[in-house]
């Protein structure tokens, strides 16, 4: 049994390990875009390494962040992850993407707002496909257990 203070922290490196990778990632992306601008073959190859350090280094930020959720007990089987998965995709949908948006027009960003509104549906989409694959999942391990020697 983990500690609350432990588990914070736990919770605290998972977060900014996510972070980190992803904005990794991004700055990955941005280094590649910026490889067909270079003004010389010299400046292309560092962005080239740029894009690729970012990416080496975003992949063992995951691994750590991996590690974080892994301690916390944050994995669970397939249907539970799935179930979690859907719940998360229902709270962007329905509360954080139309809030964002809402702000975005109230501040007059209506071209953010516009994606912001397509995000949501997008998040929606993810859910109803967590929510089938949850239900298929769940009829199939109800309906036919493997036997012992035929399992995969």
């Amino acid at each position: 049994m983990l500690s609350e203070e432990v588990k914070k922290l736990l919770e605290q490196g998972f977060i900014a390990e996510a972070q980190a990778s992803n904005l990794y990632y991004f700055f990955a992306r941005k280094a590649d875009e910026e490889v067909s601008l270079a003004s010389s073959v010299e400046v292309a190859n560092l962005l080239r390494e740029a894009a690729t350090l970012f990416r080496q280094t975003a992949d063992e930020e995951v691994l750590h962040a991996f590690i974080h959720l892994t301690a916390l007990e944050g994995i669970g089987d397939t249907l539970q992850n799935l179930q979690k998965a859907s719940s998360m995709e229902t709270f962007e949908y329905q509360t954080i993407f139309p809030s964002s948006a809402a702000a975005l027009q109230m501040d007059e960003n209506s071209r953010v707002a516009g994606q912001m509104e397509a995000i949501c549906v997008a998040e929606k989409r993810h859910t109803e496909l967590f929510d089938r694959l949850a239900k298929q999942l769940q009829d199939s391990r109800l309906a036919k257990p493997m036997a012992a020697d035929s399992q995969a």
